[in-house]
């Protein structure tokens, strides 16, 4: 995108402007819990133990539900998803990581 916009010889407050909407998007707690959250990107080195990423993720999920033992749960599925553990770690589930190619 930046190569695009030095292409095409965009102002400096245009590429302002998109880094900002980008920047405010993207560290939403709901962007960041759905990035932790998709196997693509899940398995790669580092995702699982960011804590900002899990921050987000437990943000997001203590809105969905607010009571104790749907936060529990909610921890050791997460647990179980991080270390591919049950059905997180069947072959259907393992071939999702990869169904839509590499980024």
């Amino acid at each position: 995108m930046k190569a695009n916009l030095d292409r095409l010889k965009a102002k400096g407050w245009v590429k302002y402007i998109i880094a900002d909407r980008w920047d405010r998007t993207l560290k939403h707690p709901l962007h960041a819990a759905a990035y932790y959250l998709n196997p693509k990107f899940q398995y790669r080195p580092g995702v699982c133990c960011d804590p900002e990423l899990l921050q987000a993720v437990h943000e997001v999920f203590s809105k969905l539900d607010h009571n104790a033992e749907g936060l529990c749960n909610f921890g050791n599925e997460l647990i179980l998803f991080r270390d591919a553990k049950k059905g997180f770690g069947d072959r259907a589930a393992i071939a999702s990581r990869s169904i839509y190619g590499s980024c």
